[in-house]
């Protein structure tokens, strides 16, 4: 039996006007796969006003291990206790040995995005960018110019 997902989980990533997007982190115990296959795992969720689901409203789901993620999967079917998704958007597999790394530094996959690990001290940053390419740019406009 699959545990619920507790709240705290949830973070609210946009409220539009009409749609929210939540990013949920999922524990050890959680899949992906499960998450999707029982509505009622949203019990807790549901509960609390400012994260609670309508149709319409989109979630990206992450793995425990933070290398995959369901992108924007679209709430179908909700009520109190239970939710129902729709297809995501995407699967995305992260493949950390593809991310761009130098002596300093390393590109890693944080939400739905990529940021920039410090190795000495392994310190994220709080910028966040779109692709690898991104975090890859910035990582070489951090090294020292060569004269």
């Amino acid at each position: 039996m699959i545990r619920t997902i507790h709240p705290t989980q949830a973070k609210v990533d946009s409220v539009g006007q009409v749609f929210k997007h939540l990013v949920i982190t999922l524990e050890c115990t959680q899949t992906i796969a499960e998450v999707f296959e029982t509505p009622e795992c949203w019990k807790m969720v549901q509960g609390v006003r400012d994260k609670q689901l309508r149709r319409g409203d989109a979630v990206t789901i992450i793995s425990p291990d933070g290398l995959t993620l369901a992108d924007r999967a679209t709430v179908v079917r909700a009520q109190a206790g239970e939710v129902w998704f729709g297809k995501p958007l995407r699967l995305v597999s992260f493949d950390e040995v593809a991310l761009y790394e130098n002596d300093a530094h390393r590109v890693v996959p944080v939400g739905t995005g990529y940021s920039i690990e410090t190795k000495r001290d392994g310190r994220v940053d709080d910028r966040i960018f779109p692709n690898v390419e991104g975090a890859r740019l910035e990582i070489i406009s951090r090294q020292p110019k060569v004269a």
